[in-house]
This record gives C-alpha cells, structure tokens and sequence, in this order.
C-alpha cells in the first residue's frame, strides 16, 4: 500500500520564489498546493500537513496572514522562505508565529530535514491489541506451591515444651528426672487451626504478657508471679544496674582527670606566658637603658662642647680688652 505523500500549501507573491520552492519541495517527495492568500489555505486545511510563505521587502501582508493562520491553524507548522530583503524581518516573523524562518539560499539542504517530522506525525500507529477483562496482566505468573515447606500454628505451650524456648524468657528449665511439658497431656500439639489452649499454657502466656506490658499486666491479666519477679531477670536487672553504675563512675573519673589535666595545663601556660613576659620586659628595660644611657652622653658631649666655645669666647674677649688697653696707653705716651 503506497503511503500519501506531505501535502504543503504554498503561498508566495512572487512567482520566481515560488515556482523555486515549490520544484525543491515536489523534488523531496511533497505534494504542493499553491494558494493565493490565507483565506484560501484556510480552506484546504483538512488536507495539508504544513505552510510555506514568502518573505521579502514588504512583509506586512505575510505578518497579517501568520496571525491570521496561526489562530486559525495553531497545531499546522508554517515555514516562512525569506530572500536577502526580507532577512532584516526574520525575528519579526518568528513573534507572529511562524515555526521557522528558512533562508532561500540554505533551502535546498533544508527541505529534507523540513519534510522530516512532517512524514514521522504523519504515519500512523498500530493500536495495541484490546486486552481481555478476565485475562491476566502480561508478565504475571501465579505462584507455586511448595509441598515441603508447611506452616504449622503452635500454642505458647508446646512451644515452651521446645528445649531452650524457656532459656530465651528468662524461665527455668524443668528438671530432666521431673515431668516434662510433653509428657501432660494438656500440652499436647494440638492440630493446626485449633484454638485451644492448655490452661498452664495459659497462665504462663498471661504472665508472659504481663511482664511484656505493663498496662496489661495491671488489669484483669495481671498474674500474682509475673515475669518480673523471676530471679534470672532479677539477677539481670542488678547486672545491669551494676554495670551501669561502673561506668558512670568511670566516666565521673575520667572527667575529674580531663578537669586536672585542663587545671595542670592552664597553670602551666600561665606560668610560661609570665616568663616569656617577664623575659621580654627585662629586654626592653635594657635596651631602654642603652637608649637613655646613650642620649645621656650625647648631652654631655653637647654642653661641653657649649662650654668650651663659650670659654673661648671670654678669653678673646678678654684679649681684645687688653690689646685695646695697651693701644690706648700707647697712643697716650702712657706706655
């Protein structure tokens, strides 16, 4: 049976774009429909699968026709071809709906992968198989019995009778010369699915249930030797407590050596923090009795350096007075 062939409506005002688009699509194996405007696309779209429209230097009317299309057609793809002219309008055609805007130069490598997931929707899908309303869902197997594995109910009794069962709730074991809970009748593995219980059976789940709750075992189950009383958990109970008791104890030490520790350490640091500050402060005493040893001796060089000048000072002076003296009492005849 041969498969129709992607029905595409064309629509270009320009004859040359058009008769171009429209050999490339017929050439990939699509039957073309040309329309002169929206309304006649509109018309034919119960037979077509997608829409082609031109793109150039005037691009209103295909704006006006992808609105128009798309709120007519929204599910029908609509490829828009623009030529060198209309590239500037591209993004343009894309806000008003178009699904893709090709370029008139890359269609020829484009059309196949156009056709593409036109012909993949367009062909059809076997429908499975009505499933029938009593048949089983598919992969499912019903389970097999297994003769050696049988599951037997047994009362509290008789599974106390079981040697070591009583060891596991803390109960004596029954002395070996002495009657044994097989041996009465009223422990007796009774069939299974029967609802019968011995009435020492019975006493002793009570107890059981009792020592395993506590609400119970104060109410009408209650037993006057409950579980708790039984020496073995006695003996556990001190156990525990004991053990409990030794190792809060070791911890309370190991914490009161952790405190010593902690109390040996501080005084230890503050011990080295008071040498180490102690070291640094006789450091820099020193060292600032250098300094002021130093500045010391510069002062002393300095004023007798002031002094020296100043006695120099008075002894010209004093010269000159002498000299001017001895002038003078010359010039007088005095000398």
């Amino acid at each position: 049976m041969n498969e129709r062939p992607v029905r595409i409506a064309v629509s270009i005002k320009d004859r040359a774009a058009q008769q171009l688009v429209s050999n490339l699509f017929s050439t990939a194996g699509a039957s073309i429909q040309v329309c002169d405007d929206a309304a006649a696309i509109i018309e034919a779209a119960d037979d077509i699968q997608a829409i082609v429209l031109g793109l150039s230097a005037a691009p209103e009317k295909t704006f006006d026709a992808l609105v128009v299309l798309r709120q007519k057609l929204a599910a029908i793809p609509i490829y828009v071809i623009n030529d060198a002219a209309g590239e500037r309008h591209a993004k343009r055609a894309l806000r008003f709906g178009a699904t893709q805007v090709v370029s008139q130069e890359l269609l020829p490598r484009r059309v196949s992968h156009l056709l593409q997931p036109l012909a993949s929707a367009k062909a059809p899908t076997k429908a499975p198989a009505p499933i029938p309303p009593n048949s089983p869902a598919p992969g499912w197997a019903g389970g097999k019995a297994d003769p050696a594995y049988e599951i037997q109910s047994m009362d509290l009794g008789s599974w106390l009778s079981v040697p070591g069962n009583r060891r596991l709730l803390g109960m004596e074991e029954p002395d070996a010369n002495g009657p044994t809970p097989n041996a009465d009748p009223a422990h007796q593995r009774e069939r299974p699915g029967s609802d019968q219980t011995p009435p020492a059976a019975a006493g002793e789940g009570l107890r059981v249930a009792a020592s395993l709750d506590p609400e119970l075992g104060a109410g009408e189950y209650s037993a006057s030797d409950s579980l708790g009383d039984c020496p073995h958990v006695m003996r556990c109970r001190a156990q525990y407590e004991t053990q409990s008791a030794a190792i809060l104890e070791v911890h309370l030490q190991r914490e009161k050596r952790l405190h010593e520790l902690e109390h040996k350490l501080r005084e230890r640091l503050q011990v080295d923090i008071k040498h180490e500050l102690t070291q640094q402060i006789t450091a820099e005493e020193a060292h600032v009795k250098d300094l002021i040893a130093a500045v010391q001796a510069q002062v002393r060089r300095e004023i007798a350096t002031a002094i020296t000048h100043v006695y120099l000072m008075v002894i010209a002076l004093i010269c000159a007075i002498v000299l001017a003296g001895l002038g003078m009492a010359w010039r007088l005849g005095l000398w």
